[in-house]
């Protein structure tokens, strides 16, 4: 039988059971503890296929039953990742485009990641200029608070709501949760997040998200510069250069158009 078969997808070059075996894969790294019927439902399939499939992956080492027969990762997912880490880097496979958008803006740009309810600054570009904003890779900052709005902006709303109870169960947050929630979905309306002086009067950042498969908020790209250097047509020039930027990224993630 050739892949052009029926137990092969329409392109005639990948193997449907091994795309569907995979997409359970995702669901059980997304959403550990799921049962085969909630499993099954999730990815739109009859319950004895998904179990079948399960129990390859389970095979594999891929994937394990819990006592109480719900799945998780399984110790060869380790190696995987493990693996992944070593061959697919976020900072390097960001080195480019930051060097890209920081070039084309002459402004520093950073990647930064979410740890908890702070950002942490992974990877940066800066120009060659006496005044600029200086980048400190490991820097951590709270999140809801400047352009790090993007790293909450852009999760699930369940995961949102998570962490604006722990960001506020300190009673130290200099802005309203009900504004900061506003704040929030205007972001995600526009796709991106300006910041005029709120961490810095001198400072103003342009942030936006990026995603892995199944659009899963993993970073933001972030420009910022001197609020004096940033004109209105210089901050919408740097919004579209981040979210080409990001886009491209996205995609060298396994992020899906769209």
């Amino acid at each position: 039988m050739s892949l052009s078969d029926s137990s092969s997808n329409r392109s005639g070059y990948t193997i449907e059971s091994v795309r569907t075996a995979m997409d359970l894969l995702f669901s059980v790294c997304g959403q550990p503890d799921l049962g085969v019927t909630e499993l099954a439902r999730k990815n739109g399939l009859g319950k004895a296929r998904a179990y079948r499939l399960l129990r390859t992956l389970e095979e594999c080492g891929l994937v394990k039953r819990t006592d109480d027969q719900r799945f998780r990762l399984g110790h060869a997912a380790l190696l995987v990742g493990s693996a992944a880490t070593d061959q697919i880097d976020l900072a390097k496979l960001a080195t480019v485009e930051l060097a890209r958008v920081g070039e084309a803006v002459q402004e520093s740009t950073q990647l930064r990641i979410r740890e908890g309810i702070e950002s942490v600054c992974i990877a940066r570009w800066e120009p060659n200029r006496d005044l600029r904003v200086h980048v400190q890779l490991g820097r951590r900052r709270r999140l809801g608070l400047g352009s790090n709005k993007a790293l909450l902006a852009f999760d699930g709303p369940e995961e949102i709501e998570s962490a604006l109870d722990r960001l506020y169960a300190a009673n130290d947050m200099p802005v309203a949760r009900d504004s900061l929630r506003k704040a929030l979905d205007e972001a995600r309306g526009k796709g991106y997040v300006v910041s005029r002086g709120e961490v810095s009067e001198h400072l103003v950042s342009m942030s936006v998200p990026v995603y892995a498969k199944g659009r899963k908020l993993v970073a933001a790209l972030n420009i910022s510069a001197p609020a004096i250097r940033m004109s209105e047509e210089k901050i919408r020039q740097g919004i579209e250069l981040l979210l080409e930027a990001s886009a491209r990224l996205s995609a060298k993630l396994g992020c899906e158009p769209g």
